[in-house]
């Protein structure tokens, strides 16, 4: 297994901790510390961290896309007041949005689609 050495982990974790290595021995024999499988967890946890937050921002992209379509659809076969448009990008519920463009497809009404969010 061939396992690479991560500087900005060492940076974070032992340096701000233990302050500059004092000499190259010192500086080689953390670095032999932080390649240790034990250690391995810490950038496991870090790659889950910023899976977590790329994921955040795909589902909050989703939700935008959403909130645009179902606006501009609205807009073109109905016309919409600023208040309405204001609803529909405050939503931040999926389901919700999901059930309002779902009533879109046979709406003959507005009110009927508008009334699937919160």
């Amino acid at each position: 297994m061939s396992v690479t050495f991560n500087h900005n982990l060492y940076d974070t974790f032992f340096r701000e901790d233990f302050g500059q290595p004092e000499s190259a021995r010192e500086l080689a024999l953390n670095q032999t510390l932080a390649r240790k499988p034990e250690y391995h967890g810490v950038q496991e946890t870090v790659m889950t961290y910023g899976e977590e937050l790329l994921q955040e921002g795909i589902d909050q992209g989703e939700l935008g896309d959403k909130r645009a379509v179902l606006t501009r659809l609205l807009d073109r076969k109905f016309g919409l007041s600023d208040a309405e448009r204001a609803r529909i990008e405050a939503s931040e519920d999926r389901v919700a949005l999901d059930a309002a463009l779902d009533e879109f497809a046979l709406a003959t009404l507005k009110s009927a689609v508008l009334s699937r969010l919160p």
